[in-house]
């Protein structure tokens, strides 16, 4: 007698791209935490700006402001995307960090540059979240792996700098 033996075929997991993605609540909800959280970022980076006196620091911080203007722009449109209507303040989160940041901000430069980089290790922390999370489309994840991440590590890295020189 002869036997037949049947496998079950090995299924890839579907990596969303541009082009087989629907819009997911829960992808746009995660899109709008960043959203908030690069609002926030906008908002200390403003508050902090104008006490530095540095020309070198001053631009520096300034270039990490336009980067953090540019993610709100970006997690706006893929909201959209998402049909999540998106953020336009920072929400709770954002008076926190204006609290935060007006307290580092009565303690010096130091302080102040300190509540920064802060901020920009819970950004990255969000956005390892927003990598793992499977409804969020891989151009986003590509995106935000290739640009805003290694943008993130060296913001830290100069304000660290900046810290050891104040």
């Amino acid at each position: 007698m002869k036997t037949t033996t049947y496998t079950t075929p090995k299924v890839k997991p579907q990596v969303l791209t541009q082009t087989n993605w629907t819009p997911s609540e829960e992808a746009g909800k995660a899109m709008n935490r960043l959203v908030r959280g690069e609002i926030s970022a906008v908002e200390a980076y403003e508050s902090i700006i104008d006490k530095i006196d540095s020309k070198p620091e001053l631009e520096r911080l300034n270039e990490m402001l336009k980067n953090h203007r540019s993610n709100v722009t970006y997690f706006k449109k893929m909201a959209l995307k998402q049909n999540e209507l998106p953020e336009y303040d920072s929400g709770i989160w954002g008076t926190v960090v204006s609290l935060f940041v007006g307290s580092a901000k009565l303690f010096g430069n130091t302080a102040a540059l300190k509540s920064l980089k802060e901020g920009e290790e819970h950004g990255l922390k969000e956005y390892q979240k927003l990598l793992e999370n499977d409804e969020v489309p891989m151009h986003v994840k590509s995106y935000v792996r290739d640009k805003i991440m290694p943008t993130l590590h060296m913001n830290i890295n100069s304000i660290s700098a900046m810290m050891k020189i104040q």
